[in-house]
């Protein structure tokens, strides 16, 4: 047995408080439709750079787009600070989502000696509250009906958030951010099981089976369903 005096006991006052995200914080870094096109192009295997001075806003922005992505898992890199003298991890072909602590100028690439061509890059700048896509191809958007009825639906939220109906008294031990995070994930998790939404052949492996090529349905068509 081990003797007592020898075990070391991590006392309360080092314990680190977990980082808590703020949806609220990330609704207003970017645009409504911005935030969409992120997530778009997540989906689709776009490459992420989100610029800023605030390093602590690129992973908080990061976060938020990966808890929104539910219930899909982003299964490429992650990184909130890439160094300059990694900056030509860039060139990679592999889809991620990387922060760079600096301000976005369009001559970012150029200055960098980073080639971009034939690529497909989703620029986010934080501090401009702006978006830039470089790509040569085009990109199907999502269903308009179901982005309207999001966007109205988050506009109910935030007037409810501002005046303080939002809150159930009755839940003590649920903070306002907890709260607001729930019902805003809540918002975003019924847009992607909209867009999903007889979508279920396409997802059973039988359905491959088919010899009939033309009924099989392309992923591509996913965002055009109506």
């Amino acid at each position: 047995s081990i003797d007592n005096k020898f075990v070391l006991e991590n006392n309360e006052n080092n314990k680190i408080q977990l980082a808590e995200i703020s949806m609220k914080k990330f609704n207003n870094m970017i645009p409504f439709k911005d935030k969409l096109e992120a997530l778009k192009h997540i989906l689709l295997g776009s490459k992420l750079l989100i610029f800023s001075r605030d390093l602590n806003k690129i992973s908080e922005c990061e976060l938020a787009l990966l808890h929104l992505l539910f219930p899909f898992k982003y299964p490429f890199q992650v990184t909130s600070f890439l160094h300059k003298d990694n900056y030509s991890i860039l060139e990679s072909i592999s889809p991620f989502i990387i922060g760079i602590n600096e301000p976005y100028t369009p001559s970012f690439f150029e200055n960098n000696e980073i080639t971009v061509d034939g690529m497909t890059i989703f620029i986010i700048d934080l501090d401009k509250k702006r978006t830039e896509l470089i790509t040569d191809e085009e990109f199907p958007n999502f269903p308009a009906k179901i982005v309207s009825n999001l966007e109205k639906e988050i506009k109910v939220l935030e007037q409810k958030s501002k005046s303080h109906t939002l809150y159930n008294i009755n839940q003590v031990n649920v903070s306002p951010i907890k709260d607001f995070n729930s019902k805003y994930q809540n918002l975003f998790l019924f847009f992607f099981s909209e867009l999903l939404k007889g979508y279920e052949d396409y997802l059973n492996m039988d359905y491959f089976k088919q010899t009939d090529s033309d009924k099989v349905t392309s992923i591509e068509t996913l965002f055009r369903c109506e």
